[in-house]
């Protein structure tokens, strides 16, 4: 048996403390308005490398992710953005989708 929505909700909040997570039945999936800031940085014409992020106003580095996206700003904030959920991680065989999530270059 699987178990409820509610006891899904309270096992994630007892691993993730910081925002809240909410199982959604139709999609079996958690979701969160976690902020999620996403940093790059131009490395080469139309080429933008991941440099950290900010998760609820954490800083968490990323340099040693070789992480690139191609074309011009916009193009690679998008690329950025959408890559985050691309392998969502999950909790419980269920995966997290966070839906809080903006791109800035850094200078």
């Amino acid at each position: 048996m699987k178990p409820s929505k509610k006891a899904l909700e309270e096992a994630i909040s007892q691993k993730k403390t910081l925002g809240k997570y909410f199982f959604d039945e139709a999609t079996q999936a958690f979701f969160t308005d976690v902020e999620i800031v996403l940093v790059i940085k131009k490395v080469g014409k139309k080429l933008y490398k991941a440099q950290s992020y900010f998760f609820d106003g954490y800083e968490i580095w990323v340099e040693e992710q070789k992480l690139f996206f191609e074309g011009d700003e916009a193009e690679a904030k998008e690329k950025a953005v959408s890559n985050w959920n691309k392998e969502p991680e999950m909790f419980m065989s269920y995966p997290i989708i966070y839906t809080n999530i903006c791109c800035e270059v850094s200078s």
